[in-house]
């Protein structure tokens, strides 16, 4: 029997629940051929099948996945049958952290201002064995409910090629405000074409 269940970013109930969460977004990046999670600012990313992939990709996204979970997301709300079949993520608590610039410069790339009633929809991902149940469209729905009960405007993030994705954001009635090409996050990351979502009006 499947069930939702909510944790607050940087909890010790959420933490506790780190590797299987990160098992998870493994297993989804071996499926989607290292489509998803993107890495998309890294010039050599990890090859699923390749030898020693799994350790390129422990090197890269553990850390990141960890960060994101302990400081950066604001709730976490997963699909749980036994253990977690789907994630997604919450950010926002915004204004302070230090993501809210890169993303202001990013949604600025199309003219949109952020402010602290912004939030995002982040780390959408259901184990492959679950593909096509539905899980996806649950997550979401409950996610812009959420965000709809902190009178905040929600948006995401994603990427041209991800079909699947665009396809399940426009089910839900995700709207593609613009496209941002050859973005960088940082300096030295590898610049990357983005497609900027609105889940609400």
């Amino acid at each position: 029997m499947t069930e939702i269940k909510k944790y607050r970013g940087g909890s010790r109930e959420l933490l506790a629940r780190f590797e299987e969460i990160y098992a998870l977004l493994m297993d989804v990046y071996m499926a989607t051929g290292g489509k998803y999670p993107a890495l998309e600012w890294l010039y050599e990313k990890p090859i699923p099948g390749e030898i020693g992939w799994k350790e390129g990709f422990r090197r890269t996204y553990r850390p990141f996945l960890k960060r994101r979970l302990e400081n950066e997301l604001d709730e976490i709300f997963t699909v749980e049958d036994r253990k977690i079949i789907g994630v997604i993520g919450l950010n926002y608590d915004i204004k302070e952290k230090d993501v809210f610039e890169e993303y202001s410069r990013l949604f600025g790339e199309i003219g949109i201002k952020l402010d602290e009633n912004s939030a995002f929809l982040e780390i959408l991902a259901v184990h492959p064995s679950r593909w096509k149940e539905g899980i996806g469209k649950v997550l979401l729905l409950t996610a812009m409910k959420r965000i709809e009960s902190l009178n905040k405007r929600g948006y995401g993030i994603t990427f041209p090629d991800l079909y699947p994705a665009i396809s399940l954001y426009d089910s839900v009635g995700g709207r593609v405000l613009g496209k941002v090409e050859k973005f960088a996050w940082s300096p030295g990351d590898r610049p990357a074409d983005y497609l900027l979502i609105a889940f609400t009006s």
